[in-house]
């Protein structure tokens, strides 16, 4: 077993680890999702079940004695002196791996009530092959096979005994070796060899979190459809989707049609499209509407002109839901705020807690019309392309929508595009990156852009260690809580993307670069691309709080993480290298 030296081999406490759709079938109520263990015990998995399961190779003497050789989000390789460690998802509900004398691979559990307490693991000992814990109907099996001194394994998790039994023991008597060996020699294909080393593995773990992150056809749709991150959400996003889809075209181009159409296939009659979607619910609100973008790049790939019709037709359907419930009484769009939940105001913003909405109930929102209008254009698109009868309707409201952003949403004063009261028209003048959106959908005059680019070098607003902050960086609001001053990586790729439409090539080259630049330090330090990162790039990304603090400031709730092996990150990452650092074609 002989990993590639190309591969990434960074690697800490909380890498995702789990079977992915595009390799099989991945049930959606079955599923083992993993993170991997702190290297300080040795190489191992916790295993998120309905209980916690630890598998770990360790030792009491040689438990620091291992190398990474390979770390992807499906495929773990570890080299010691005796010889080789290695973990393998071989099915949705099972996995596989080798291990060596004295490390062994041990089986722990701990009920999940009480995983967050000191000392509450049991290690598990039936007899040297078999493992087999019950509880509350499931069932966890752990199956050794030694080979002098290598041990080979098997573990699966079900709610029937003998599936569990059965799948735990093939996968302790298959080649084990070469099916890591295969499993690693499919990255083969990520690898670009003309990028700077740590860039290179970067790039290679996006593709592997993208992939990992794509569920094949199961309970939640007859599609192949993507969720941000198998843990902690476990849903298809309508933004999310669409963002990941910019990536996947690379690599999966045949599957990007169908995370569009899992979308459509829970759209209502009305037209209305639940903004999340598993098969244990469905999301009562609206995401940011950007399928029009997703609809084209997907077309790019296959030039399947029914399904490009068919995808016309559900997107025309959803703005039309949108135009009828989202405007305000002077025709203008808002988006529903929560004003009963502070930690998340305005969710179907996608910007949950984002300070923009702390004193608002209403808001004219330069971001839902920017999004409209561009989506707009692109159904106007598809009608040339088709040959279809024009929607002079909606041609118009994009119109309408373009102008009203252009003179009514923008601040001469500050060289910004600001959200609007409608009860008062007085304009925010709240400083946020959706700002720059009317350069992505088009709207922005020269002059208008060239107050934007002021603030992409001003470093006290949006010229950042790491460009484009959610909020300006010097307002009193920020304290990188979640969407209140964190840096995300999708709104970097939008910009990015509006700042070559407006012809600021040079400005779009610098902000990915110095994003990427981000990306691909924390992922050397810690081998995880995250959710957010903070504008000041020196700060661990996961010791980022998640909307804790509520408007006064106080805390609401304790800290909960960053996420790691982010989907969008991951896509914006691929695309910011492929389309603007170091181009190439889909």
């Amino acid at each position: 077993m002989t990993p590639p030296s190309t591969l990434p081999k960074s690697y800490s406490e909380g890498m995702l680890f789990a079977f992915s759709g595009l390799d099989g079938y991945t049930d959606y109520h079955t599923q083992l999702i993993a993170t991997t263990t702190h290297p300080a015990h040795g190489p191992g998995l916790s295993l998120h079940l309905p209980d916690t399961i630890v598998l770990l190779a360790e030792t009491a003497f040689h438990w620091a004695q291992f190398t990474v050789e390979a770390a992807l989000n499906d495929v773990l390789c570890f080299a010691t002196d005796n010889g080789p460690i290695a973990f393998l998802a071989v099915a949705s509900d099972t996995l596989a791996g080798c291990s060596v004398e004295p490390y062994g691979m041990s089986m722990f559990y701990c009920p999940t009530e009480l995983f967050h307490e000191e000392f509450t693991f049991q290690c598990l000992s039936q007899t040297p092959e078999l493992v087999h814990f019950v509880r509350d109907a499931h069932h966890y099996v752990l199956v050794r096979r030694k080979e002098g001194e290598r041990i080979f394994f098997g573990f699966a998790y079900a709610t029937d005994a003998d599936a569990a039994l059965c799948s735990a023991r093939e996968a302790a008597a298959a080649d084990i070796d070469a099916a890591v060996q295969a499993r690693l020699a499919s990255y083969e294909r990520y690898v670009r060899h003309d990028l700077p080393d740590d860039l290179r593995d970067a790039y290679v773990k996006a593709a592997s979190v993208l992939k990992v992150n794509t569920y094949s056809p199961n309970q939640g749709s007859p599609y192949y459809w993507v969720t941000p991150d198998r843990l902690p959400h476990r849903v298809a996003a309508i933004w999310d989707t669409i963002f990941q889809l910019q990536g996947m075209a690379y690599y999966w181009p045949e599957r990007v049609s169908d995370l569009i159409r899992t979308l459509f296939h829970y759209q209502h009659d009305d037209g209305f499209i639940p903004h999340l979607i598993s098969p244990n619910f469905l999301g009562p609100h609206i995401q940011p509407p950007i399928i029009g973008w997703g609809i084209w790049t997907a077309y790019q790939q296959t030039r399947d002109a029914a399904f490009l019709a068919e995808a016309y037709e559900h997107n025309r359907r959803y703005l039309n839901w949108i135009r009828a419930h989202r405007s305000n009484a002077n025709g203008m769009l808002g988006w529903y705020i929560n004003v009963n939940q502070p930690w998340c105001r305005c969710g179907e913003s996608g910007m949950d807690n984002s300070p923009r909405f702390d004193r608002h109930a209403a808001l004219d929102c330069v971001d839902l019309c920017c999004y409209v209008t561009r989506e707009v254009d692109v159904l106007q698109q598809i009608e040339r392309e088709l040959g279809l009868p024009a929607d002079e309707d909606l041609a118009a409201y994009g119109r309408q929508l373009a102008a009203f952003v252009h003179a009514q949403l923008w601040d001469e004063a500050d060289g910004m595009f600001y959200d609007r009261d409608p009860q008062t028209g007085e304009l925010t003048r709240f400083p946020a990156w959706t700002a720059f959106l009317p350069l992505w959908a088009g709207i922005a005059t020269p002059e208008q852009v060239q107050r934007l680019r002021e603030h992409l070098h001003n470093p006290a607003t949006f010229g950042t260690a790491v460009p484009l902050p959610t909020v300006a960086r010097s307002h009193p609001s920020v304290n990188v809580d979640y969407w209140r001053g964190g840096v995300w990586m999708n709104t970097v790729h939008l910009v990015v993307e509006g700042l070559r439409r407006c012809g600021c090539h040079d400005d779009a080259l610098e902000v990915a670069r110095r994003a990427v630049e981000q990306i691909t330090a924390w992922h050397a330090h810690t081998g995880c691309l995250y959710e957010l990162y903070h504008p000041d790039g020196d700060i661990r990304p996961d010791t980022l709080p998640n909307r804790v603090y509520d408007l006064a400031g106080a805390r609401h709730h304790a800290l909960r993480g960053v996420i790691r092996n982010y989907g969008w990150t991951a896509s914006s990452l691929l695309c910011l290298v492929n389309e603007v650092l170091y181009p190439v074609g889909r």
